[in-house]
């Protein structure tokens, strides 16, 4: 299933971790939170991963924002982005060891803040993607005006239309601006494999084949004779 990015929310005053949930909701993002302290944050990000860390530096309890920064990344892949009030020179030396997406001062304006989070992804890929960013099993899709993550799990097949390769999903399709072949060598090692020049499917899709086409749900795909032998040497047969 396709998931809409999810944002987590560190931020020890209400006024502002409420207005940041709205706006964050408006732009199409889950929002986890708002949560106001290091230890709660953690329990989230262990239990939900979000992609995306929207974090105050000045928190409830005994560590702060750039603490929190510094444990989560060494276990997490996770976007951090800073919002705070603090922009003195020692702040801003440890925050920068962290190599954040961005560092945004209150008060901030709605546009930078859509700006840092779209920004966010280039840091949290692997790879870029024309219309979105690759992230080790999923990958986000710039869908209208926010950003989809798909899980490579979840592609039914992929279709190539000259330079455009169309990925389909249980539920939707989305169209990259990337031909077939160089999409399909970002994705080296995982389940999506070529049975034509055209199509790329997910075995682990896969519901019945024959010598002639893959049944995947409601659609069946050709397999072209110059990939059978190569395709069908992935299965092991009764």
């Amino acid at each position: 299933m396709d998931q809409v990015v999810k944002v987590l929310i560190v931020e020890d005053d209400f006024i502002i971790s409420e207005e940041l949930k709205q706006r964050l909701l408006g732009f199409g993002y889950k929002v986890l939170g708002p949560v106001d302290n290091t230890q709660e944050a953690e329990n989230l990000i262990r239990t939900e991963s979000p992609d995306v860390l929207l974090l105050d530096i000045n928190l409830n309890g005994k560590e702060d924002g750039i603490s929190l920064a510094e444990r989560i990344l060494a276990s997490h892949q996770v976007a951090i982005i800073f919002l705070t009030a603090l922009s003195d020179e020692k702040t801003l030396i440890r925050a920068k060891k962290i190599k954040p997406a961005a560092y945004i001062i209150k008060p901030y304006e709605e546009r930078n803040l859509a700006i840092a989070i779209d920004v966010a992804f280039s840091n949290l890929s692997d790879q870029k993607l024309d219309n979105g960013y690759l992230i080790k099993d999923s990958f986000f899709i710039k869908d209208a005006n926010r950003f989809t993550k798909i899980r490579l799990v979840d592609i039914l097949f992929i279709e190539a239309k000259g330079s455009y390769s169309i990925i389909t999903t249980e539920n939707k399709s989305y169209t990259l601006t990337i031909n077939l072949k160089n999409l399909l060598s970002k994705f080296s090692g995982s389940a999506l494999y070529r049975i034509h020049r055209s199509y790329v499917v997910n075995i682990k899709q896969i519901e019945a084949f024959d010598g002639h086409q893959v049944i995947i749900g409601k659609y069946k795909l050709p397999v072209a004779n110059s990939y059978k032998e190569a395709f069908f040497k992935r299965f092991r047969f009764i």
